[in-house]
């Protein structure tokens, strides 16, 4: 299979020994979910780089309604976050539209997450966060869910001093926390971040497709 997209790779692109990873799948229901409630906004706080939470967090500990749970966060993170529209949702406060915000999506420990770069940290001020909370609460509020709750973090190295909104946070942060410029499913949270896919994930993604059919 490697092999394969190898191949093709370097005849459409000209790039060898193209990096992949290849991983088993994982079943969602196998996926240890946290008790919610209040306790979850207390422990986020305690992470040097948050700087804000907004909303509510619901105290759900069925295994079932966290599933549910978290699926109602997505689909409101689909909302405010569509690729094809630019000038709606959370889409305008991203970094490629001058606004600070570098990710945006559900975390598993049961709450929206807005990531801000640590370089845009100049203007990040708790009135910037309420006018994005509210956009987050208004969207979210029409898919049936209100007072949503939302950790607002750093993500880089922040350059700035600025106002403390809701906690503290170091003057910089480590390097692993950078983010890249794709939608992706990490460890616990999964993020929505600008732009959009690159044409190499285009093509490995075609290929794949390719290569499954032909097996």
């Amino acid at each position: 299979m490697y092999q394969k997209i190898e191949n093709y790779c370097e005849e459409q692109e000209g790039i060898s020994e193209i990096p992949v990873v290849f991983m088993w799948a994982w079943d969602e229901e196998d996926l240890p979910l946290p008790d919610y409630g209040p306790q979850v906004f207390e422990e986020a706080k305690k992470n040097p780089l948050c700087v804000a939470t907004r909303g509510t967090m619901p105290v759900i500990t069925d295994a079932s309604e966290k599933v549910e749970w978290i699926d109602s966060l997505v689909q409101c993170k689909r909302a405010l976050s569509n690729p094809y529209i630019t000038d709606t949702g959370i889409t305008p406060y991203f970094v490629e539209f001058g606004g600070p915000v570098s990710s945006f999506g559900p975390n598993m420990n049961g709450y929206l997450n807005v990531g801000f770069e640590g370089y845009s940290s100049e203007k990040v001020n708790e009135s910037l966060i309420d006018e994005i909370y509210q956009v987050i609460d208004e969207s979210c509020e029409e898919e049936g869910i209100s007072d949503v709750p939302v950790v607002f973090e750093f993500i880089g190295y922040i350059t700035e001093d600025i106002a403390v909104v809701d906690g503290p946070y170091p003057d910089e942060a480590d390097d692993s926390n950078l983010s890249g410029n794709e939608e992706e499913i990490t460890g616990n949270e999964t993020t929505n971040q600008m732009p959009g896919f690159t044409s190499i994930m285009v093509i490995l993604g075609l290929l794949s497709v390719l290569v499954f059919k032909r097996s």
